[in-house]
């Protein structure tokens, strides 16, 4: 039987934060060595506000929770002249490899036109092949943390 699949925003079932926060600082906690998966729940609480930045989706599995992407306002402290930022795209182990991410990516991209976003940019260490896929451009390189980034954007007209 085919999963029930569903991706919707995360103000609607904040239940899940402090999960998401065990899987976001699990996977990227080299680039904030100073955030607690603590710290990630409290700073996860902003998306529960009103306004369409900062904005998380997410997929669920019935009720289970999946994967997210994310769209916020900075996400590059060297950077602050860039915004917004598709970010936390993240797809559990057990569903990774089903264009779920890919899913995630175009649900986000799809919120931020209809918002009125021109441009949104973000930061991968090894998935450029991925985002480039979807129209992702290569914008520049960053070191964070010891390890190279590159900057892509979209133009979303």
């Amino acid at each position: 039987m085919k999963p029930m699949l569903q991706i919707t925003d995360l103000r609607h079932y904040p239940q899940h934060i402090p999960l998401l926060a065990q899987w976001h600082h699990a996977e990227w906690s080299y680039l904030h060595p100073d955030f607690s998966v603590s710290l990630l729940e409290q700073e996860m609480q902003n998306y529960r506000h009103p306004g369409f930045i900062p904005s998380m989706f997410i997929m669920l599995d019935q009720q289970q929770l999946v994967g997210s992407s994310s769209i916020v306002a900075h996400d590059l402290a060297s950077r602050p002249q860039l915004s917004p930022w598709l970010a936390n795209v993240y797809v559990h182990r057990n569903y990774r490899g089903q264009g779920i991410g890919r899913q995630l990516v175009h649900y986000a991209m799809q919120q931020a036109k209809i918002a009125g976003i021109k441009r949104l940019y973000l930061f991968t260490a090894d998935q450029q092949a991925f985002y480039h896929s979807m129209r992702w451009q290569f914008f520049d390189h960053e070191t964070i943390q010891g390890t190279q980034q590159t900057i892509m954007c979209l133009d979303l007209n």
